[in-house]
């Protein structure tokens, strides 16, 4: 007896399965049974968030199931199973919407036959898949990472932007003092001229570097309106991003039922909120940079 050939492939990525898609799916799947004049035994198994299963005949009793938000589907799996004389030709997918996986399985004494609808189907499933950066920062849990580091770079840019100005240039001497030691210099004739004029020296670099650099001042050098005018754009750009990760990208989908209206809903507070909130704060940030920057001409 010929071996039985098993292909299958696990794909873990988020995904969005419609009627179109779906339709497709199984189109294709039907029309490679119809090759060998196979009539499968279909079936469509779904599982609810709330546990309960369903096995369904019919592809338009898919479609008629409701797909709450509150309850809606959690897996999805289609399931052909046929046999002829020479063996058996079955094909199963499972979607699993929780963890965003898509499992391709097919069996067949037919190593041709099972390569050939793999690939078909493979291709089909590639269309289900939905890549973006956002994403995969939320499906690769990198969420909370990424939202500490962003806080920190947000605070540590502000700290070296608006913050406390080096005390390099403080510990120079200031043109007046310059000029004072330069005629300084030249009465030195001994010794003991020598020590006052580097003790003239240093008493001045001193006091250029003890003015405005106790802590309240730097506090306050912090503390102004242009920080203000930075600060609060950028934290309602930091929130509004938290807001887009945990909200705007819900994950995989199955979309049709109550579930078509809610999705857009979701892409209308995405885009309202990627080019009316951030886009708008980001192009005021940068104004605003630019106007300190004259001002200090």
């Amino acid at each position: 007896m010929t071996k039985k050939n098993i292909i299958n492939k696990s794909i873990k990525n988020v995904f969005i399965m419609d009627e179109s898609k779906l339709t497709r799916i199984v189109g294709v799947i039907n029309d490679k049974y119809k090759s060998l004049e196979i009539v499968p035994i279909v079936k469509f198994d779904i599982l609810l968030s709330n546990g309960k299963n369903l096995s369904l005949s019919e592809l338009d009793h898919v479609f008629l199931q409701d797909n709450t938000v509150k309850n809606p589907i959690n897996i999805f799996k289609i399931i052909f199973n046929g046999s002829t004389a020479g063996g058996i030709y079955n094909c199963e997918i499972i979607l699993n919407k929780v963890r965003s996986i898509i499992d391709i399985i097919i069996e067949s004494y037919d190593i041709k036959w099972a390569n050939e609808l793999f690939g078909e189907v493979d291709e089909q499933i590639d269309r289900l898949i939905v890549k973006n950066a956002m994403n995969t920062i939320k499906r690769e849990g990198l969420f909370f990472g990424f939202s500490v580091i962003s806080a920190f770079l947000l605070v540590f840019s502000l700290a070296i932007y608006f913050g406390p100005k080096s005390n390099i240039n403080k510990y120079f001497l200031s043109e007046p003092d310059m000029k004072l030691l330069i005629t300084e210099s030249q009465k030195v004739k001994n010794t003991e001229d020598k020590i006052n004029f580097i003790y003239q020296i240093l008493n001045s670099q001193l006091s250029n570097l003890s003015e405005k650099s106790n802590t309240i001042d730097s506090i306050k050098s912090i503390l102004n309106i242009k920080t203000f005018l930075i600060l609060l754009p950028l934290l309602f750009i930091y929130f509004s991003f938290i807001y887009l990760v945990k909200y705007c990208y819900p994950g995989s989908i199955f979309l049709w039922g109550d579930y078509i209206d809610y999705y857009q809903g979701i892409l209308y507070r995405r885009k309202f909120t990627w080019n009316t909130i951030i886009l708008s704060l980001i192009v005021g940030i940068i104004g605003n940079l630019f106007v300190f920057g004259i001002s200090k001409f």
